[in-house]
């Protein structure tokens, strides 16, 4: 684990003569004083001190643009708020800058530096078409490939930033600069990572490992090997750019090797967690056992008409074996009554009732699918290459065809709802993900309901 760390220069205002040294890591450190490249990025995994290196790089490079205005942009308000005004005020007073700051409904702050004040701006980026009349000397955007819209709305966004570096002093590059975890071969690949984009002479990928972060120590490594599986690890680690649009969701999944010869004869009174969706004429509910931390799906139940049906499919199959059963549901059935004809109460409330209020677990809004699909695909595999998941194949042929078949829409990171496989995958992923949540950088991601 490399954890060498360099050290910068700033001129603060407190002495002219008076200079603040800061320490970064290595690839922080090329990314930061870096100020001769037009166009750069640093995409590194969690942990390798993205935010802190861009914010870093604005203070830097402000220092030779006083008189001049900069800009830093994330990919909504909410996360300049969330996400970009801490760790900037943080490196400030570390950098020992004074500075003024005015806030809503547009952030600005003036850097005191021992020469002069330098304007520094913080904006969202999924407004860039307001950008228009901005005279700038750099332009640092976070996160970009989570802007909505895709690549088309991100290359929009950065053409933008291109017109809009008009304005600095003179004898230094007007920058436009990135800071990103990789999401798949988006923007980012494409304007830096691709054959094609790496042999401009205009532009430079800084890639990240989080191991130069001396935090990302032996017990943080065990922890990310338990819940990821091996492609995240490739992209949230080691900062590569893998392939997470299209292809097979659960790429990882063999009906050979994650098949089980077990029964829930092979449990009786045991507990059963079961995973439920809600369509009318399509419910589906997978059923399984927890066995030493491995979620063991043994039954399913696929194809009833509505809500009412499958509490009573339940109840027929599973209360004389298993007094304890907790339902995992589609957290929608809280507010609707879909799927019954004639019901006064929702589905959720219907399983309540059925099953015990404290036996029916949901977040009060589902999480993003794809932090659900990467919870499933960690209980697959993770990065020890530990199965968590195992499936009788003979018991449960919907789930296993699902989860060898169900494919993402084509340059999406959502299935492909077009086969029908995706009910009794989501209804496989609800208990997963509220019992094993992998954090996705992103993604609207849920812990555990109180």
């Amino acid at each position: 684990m490399t954890q060498d760390v360099y050290e910068i220069t700033i001129e603060s205002d407190e002495d002219e003569e008076e200079e603040t040294n800061l320490e970064l890591f290595p690839s922080q450190n090329r990314f930061v004083t870096d100020v001769t490249t037009p166009i750069i990025a640093y995409v590194g995994g969690f942990n390798a001190g993205k935010t802190y290196g861009l914010v870093s790089k604005a203070i830097y490079n402000g220092q030779f643009q006083v008189g001049y205005k900069g800009m830093l942009a994330e990919p909504t308000f909410q996360m300049i708020e969330d996400n970009l005004i801490q760790p900037l005020e943080e490196a400030l007073d570390k950098y020992k800058i004074t500075y003024k700051v005015w806030g809503k409904p547009a952030y600005k702050y003036v850097l005191q530096y021992g020469h002069g004040e330098h304007e520094l701006i913080l904006r969202s980026a999924e407004n860039w078409d307001r950008w228009r009349g901005l005279k700038l000397a750099y332009i640092g955007i976070d996160e970009i490939d989570r802007l909505q819209g895709g690549v088309s709305n991100a290359q929009n966004c950065h053409r933008m930033a291109l017109s809009r570096l008009s304005k600095g002093a003179p004898g230094y590059v007007r920058q436009l600069f990135y800071a990103s975890t990789p999401e798949g071969y988006g923007f980012l690949y494409q304007t830096f990572g691709s054959d094609e984009a790496r042999a401009k002479k205009d532009r430079q990928l800084i890639q990240a490992c989080s191991f130069e972060n001396p935090s990302s120590d032996k017990q943080w490594y065990d922890g990310m090997l338990n819940d990821y599986p091996p492609m995240l690890l490739q992209a949230y680690i080691h900062g590569k750019f893998v392939n997470l649009f299209g292809g097979r969701c659960y790429p990882d999944f063999d009906r050979k090797t994650h098949h089980t010869d077990l029964t829930l004869d092979k449990y009786p009174g045991r507990a059963l967690h079961i995973g439920m969706d809600f369509n009318p004429a399509k419910m589906a509910a997978a059923v399984g056992v927890i066995d030493d931390g491995k979620m063991l799906y043994l039954k399913e139940h696929v194809n009833l008409k509505d809500t009412k049906e499958m509490i009573n499919a339940i109840i027929t199959n599973h209360s004389a074996k298993h007094k304890e059963i907790h339902i995992y549901p589609d957290s929608s059935g809280q507010y609707v009554r879909g799927t019954t004809e004639g019901a006064t109460i929702t589905d959720v409330a219907m399983l309540e009732n059925a099953f015990g209020q404290g036996r029916v677990h949901y977040h009060t809004a589902n999480p993003d699918v794809v932090q659900r699909i990467e919870s499933v695909n960690a209980m697959i595999l993770n990065g020890r290459k530990e199965k968590r998941l195992w499936v009788n194949t003979k018991e449960c042929p919907r789930i296993t065809e699902a989860l060898e078949q169900l494919t993402f829409a084509e340059g999406s990171r959502l299935p492909d709802k077009t086969s029908g496989k995706d009910h009794i995958s989501d209804a496989v992923g609800y208990p997963i993900v509220y019992l094993w949540p992998v954090y996705m950088p992103g993604a609207r991601n849920v812990s555990v309901r109180a």
